[in-house]
């Protein structure tokens, strides 16, 4: 069992909301924004604002499983759509990740799919929300 702290609130974050919090941070942190971990983050955060159009979206797609892949062991990247797309390049997404809950520890085996959702329109940023629970 893998646990942590709420930034919100302070209280302990276990399980698939403590797995949440680590991809939204994630998503959320440029590269190099860390002090002592520069190497940590994500390319999403570069390509907003950038031209809505089929490579920018294969790019975020990209974006988006690397930095899952690379940085949370505890979920693997399985789907990622695109839901809607508007013309002011407003987007929402589906993010579907195979949730492995004692990777921390070196088990990986799974427990299911979990799924993601980005939702743009909450405070004018990327904010990941776990809308949906086991789907598989």
């Amino acid at each position: 069992m893998s646990a942590g702290m709420n930034r919100s609130t302070g209280r302990i974050l276990t399980d698939w909301d403590h797995c949440v919090q680590s991809i939204r941070c994630i998503m959320t942190t440029p590269f190099f924004e860390r002090v002592c971990r520069e190497y940590v983050g994500s390319h999403a955060v570069k390509l907003l604002g950038e031209p809505a159009n089929s490579t920018t979206i294969l790019r975020l797609q990209w974006a988006i499983c690397l930095a899952i892949e690379l940085f949370e062991p505890r979920a693997v990247p399985y789907r990622i759509s695109i839901t809607d797309l508007d013309r002011t390049g407003a987007s929402s997404w589906v993010i579907q990740v195979i949730y492995r809950p004692n990777a921390l520890e070196g088990d990986f085996t799974p427990s299911g799919i979990r799924t993601l959702v980005f939702d743009p329109t909450v405070s004018g940023q990327i904010v990941l929300d776990k809308s949906f629970d086991e789907v598989a």
